[in-house]
């Protein structure tokens, strides 16, 4: 398997992981996202977009109560850093309550329904960036590092060579890891 052939296959990931196994991890919700790490954060702001997109089709009563609470956990995020410990749990026992109240309303769209049934199965994923002060509640900074390769790829033409494809990788990681260092 190389991670050029499978960029979005569970497969993929768990190469690229080599057995290691984070303590946490921000992602989308998608299925190949879950399962590597000990704890899972979904990033809110795809949630959010999900939630629109949820309302947009009709849903007046679950996603706009959900989106909501997602806005202020991210209100939530972004202030942590200066909170004490306590107030930090007095702010996620608060999201809590209000997680409570809303999973117990009826969507009114199919894409409300689907949104509340993954609510109620992933409902930790939610809070995860309140319950640990490394954690963020997006994964905005890994969609950042990838914009300019996107970008590049759509306006030079897609790759059409494997070997294309392996090298313009190769390059793009050694550049945003010394980027990084």
């Amino acid at each position: 398997l190389s991670l050029v052939d499978a960029p979005r296959a569970k497969a993929a990931v768990a190469e690229l992981l080599a057995g290691a196994r984070p303590e946490a991890w921000v992602s989308d919700r998608g299925p190949v996202q879950g399962g590597h790490a000990a704890e899972r954060q979904a990033c809110l702001a795809h949630l959010v977009r999900d939630c629109r997109k949820a309302e947009e089709l009709g849903d007046t009563a679950f996603a706009p109560a959900l989106r909501a609470i997602l806005e202020t956990i991210l209100r939530h995020d972004a202030r942590k850093p200066a909170w004490a410990a306590s107030t930090l749990a007095l702010r996620l026992g608060e999201v809590e309550r209000r997680l409570d109240a809303v999973a117990a309303i009826a969507a009114g769209h199919r894409e409300g329904e689907k949104l509340r049934r993954w609510v109620k199965a992933h409902r930790a994923e939610l809070t995860l960036c309140l319950r640990r002060r490394d954690g963020p509640a997006t994964n905005n900074v890994s969609e950042r590092a990838l914009r300019p390769f996107v970008t590049a790829r759509k306006v030079f033409g897609c790759v059409r060579w494997k070997e294309g494809a392996d090298a313009v990788a190769a390059v793009r990681s050694v550049l945003t890891t010394a980027k990084a260092l």
